[in-house]
């Protein structure tokens, strides 16, 4: 994924398998698996422009936006699941139990008082679910509050960092 992002080229037999070993981990998935385990596949598949709703059969889309505990791993899986359908702009299905809109929503709920975001609601402030959260929430800034909540986190950020502007991490 990094690879091909940063605009460096792959042989095709490595792409090829790959891509088959992701699509054979895919297929034993169930609905349960874990959201982040999908959204990996979804940002990687993607940028090998392979389609999403159906790889060998499954749709990546559906398990994400169909997911019976998006929440499960907190803060996390709500940011990876939207920057994993942003990377191509995926159409949510029609009906889905998460829309971007619900997934922002309850993203916005991991905001703590002074701005950060953590991985639960109820743990503390981390730089990194920070900067990943504001990443997240970038393209849903004409919603209500996530103008504010981005300008939140920026602050914190800002207010944390080292005069090198080394965050620790």
């Amino acid at each position: 994924y990094a690879m091909l992002r940063d605009g460096q080229s792959l042989p095709q037999d490595k792409l090829d398998d790959y891509y088959a070993s992701v699509a054979a981990t895919v297929k034993s998935w169930k609905p349960t698996t874990n959201p982040t385990e999908i959204e990996r596949a979804v940002l990687a598949l993607s940028i090998l422009d392979k389609d999403i709703t159906n790889i060998e059969g499954v749709n990546l889309v559906d398990m994400i936006c169909n997911h019976p505990n998006l929440t499960r791993q907190g803060s996390n899986a709500l940011i990876w699941g939207l920057i994993a359908l942003d990377l191509k702009n995926t159409p949510v299905p029609a009906g889905a139990k998460w829309t971007r809109e619900s997934m922002v929503n309850e993203l916005l709920t991991y905001q703590k008082e002074d701005g950060s975001f953590g991985l639960d609601k109820n743990a503390g402030s981390s730089l990194d679910v920070t900067a990943m959260a504001i990443q997240a929430l970038a393209y849903y800034q004409e919603m209500d509050g996530v103008q504010e909540a981005v300008e939140r986190g920026v602050a914190y950020m800002a207010k944390v960092a080292e005069k090198n502007l080394d965050y620790g991490s």
